[in-house]
């Protein structure tokens, strides 16, 4: 699943995360979301390469692999990464999608690979390259006034379509990958900064409030806060009659 530290990142003092899901009744986490019932140890220690890498480079050692990049006109539009193996983190983010397609847990159920499944699998493990079968992603980093930010919510896995490419969104503390499942390749401006691209790779600010996630997590929050001053019998009682959380 998505490693610890990108939600331990994001809980930082707080003993427990707040995990608010746009498919699933709001719960407190101290580990974010996982599916013990996927992997057995053997399997979780190969995955443990990649899966290093992904945090380090996405994470703790983030400003020292990325520097930022600027338009002349615009000021900072993004960072540039410096020495990264793209294979490697493109396997990272195909692992974390394969992972999210086989879980049973309601935090990833959008996630429906399909005849990709195979494909994402055969990359977890090492044994093909991501690009060589046709996976590729783009990175976005969250940004106000023109700066890196990190908000709090971590939403569930979107699914959508980029200039008519199919695609899901995985969302990493600051960051979020745009995680490409389609025979179809990018396109600009997408495919100049590609994960998989022959460009310098390049994490795009995304600004906080346009983006379509900001009311999103707005509704949801309010939404998240009305259920927490339920009572037990009210709770009950609204799961009786079928309500869940809002859809997108």
């Amino acid at each position: 699943m998505i490693p610890e530290a990108f939600w331990r990142d994001l809980r930082e003092d707080q003993q427990t995360l707040l995990m608010v899901s746009s498919s699933s009744w709001p719960i407190n986490s101290r580990v974010g979301v996982y599916d013990s019932g996927i992997l057995c140890a053997d399997c979780e220690q190969r995955l443990n390469m990649a899966d290093t890498y992904g945090a380090e480079t996405l994470l703790t050692k983030f400003s020292s692999r990325f520097h930022e990049y600027r338009d002349q006109a615009r000021g900072l539009v993004g960072y540039e990464a410096v020495d990264v193996d793209r294979d490697l983190l493109l396997q990272f983010l195909v692992s974390v999608l394969w992972r999210a397609s086989v879980s049973s847990h309601d935090f990833f159920r959008r996630v429906e690979l399909g005849p990709w499944e195979d494909r994402a699998k055969e990359v977890t493990f090492g044994n093909v390259k991501a690009r060589s079968v046709g996976f590729d992603a783009v990175l976005r980093i969250w940004a106000r006034a023109g700066r890196a930010h990190t908000p709090a919510p971590v939403l569930d896995p979107d699914h959508q379509r980029w200039d008519g490419v199919r695609a899901y969104t995985l969302y990493l503390g600051r960051l979020m990958a745009v995680v490409k499942v389609d025979s179809l390749p990018f396109t600009q401006p997408f495919v100049a900064v590609s994960v998989a691209g022959t460009e310098p790779l390049r994490a795009v600010l995304s600004e906080f409030e346009r983006a379509k996630e900001f009311n999103l997590m707005v509704k949801m929050a309010r939404q998240s806060e009305e259920i927490r001053r339920m009572t037990r019998e009210q709770r009950a009682e609204l799961m009786k009659r079928g309500a869940s959380p809002s859809k997108r």
